[in-house]
């Protein structure tokens, strides 16, 4: 071979190392940024251990606590649903919220916890804000190579900024 031909290779492989390092690098970020994730021994221990961490509020009524399904988009932080299950309707975690956040708290980064439209029953969905546009948020998994630009959340779907998430053993 030429050296022309090792240059180009060598400087290939040079790029190719930047950008897995720089995508290494953001998502481990992404993953630095999250809130406390609780190890619990069972569903029970789990939901448990939200409701008592949640507390109550100024009127004596407990706190939001809301159970998030396991799509798989937020692996590693959060598990996705076991194989079989329908990973749109199960359980994976429970998660609890700031006191008091409302939308216009939200950054960029911020772990929020909101209803969609494709979730089915009374489930909830957690992703990052990854940025607002005029129609709301633009969310994102950290498993996700692409962001949820179809679904916004805005003041009607949104339930709050995720303090802390409560996951246990789904096998």
């Amino acid at each position: 071979m030429n050296r022309t031909l090792y240059i180009s290779i060598l400087g290939g492989l040079s790029v190719l190392l930047f950008i897995t390092g720089f995508a290494l690098r953001f998502q481990k970020q992404m993953e630095d940024g999250l809130p406390e994730r609780v190890k619990c021994s069972s569903y029970d221990d789990a939901k448990d251990r939200a409701t008592k961490d949640a507390g109550k509020d100024e009127l004596g009524n407990q706190r939001g606590i809301y159970a998030v399904v396991g799509t798989g988009s937020m692996v590693p932080y959060l598990p996705a649903a076991p194989e079989g299950k329908d990973p749109m309707a199960t359980r994976v975690a429970f998660a609890i919220t700031l006191p008091g956040s409302k939308i216009e708290d939200v950054k960029a980064g911020d772990l929020c916890i909101y209803t969609a439209s494709w979730v089915i029953g009374d489930f909830y969905v957690i992703h990052q804000a990854a940025m607002k546009d005029v129609h709301g948020w633009i969310m994102s998994g950290l498993h996700n190579k692409l962001s949820e630009s179809g679904t916004r959340v805005t003041a009607d779907n949104f339930k709050g900024i995720v303090a802390k998430t409560y996951v246990w053993d789904l096998q």
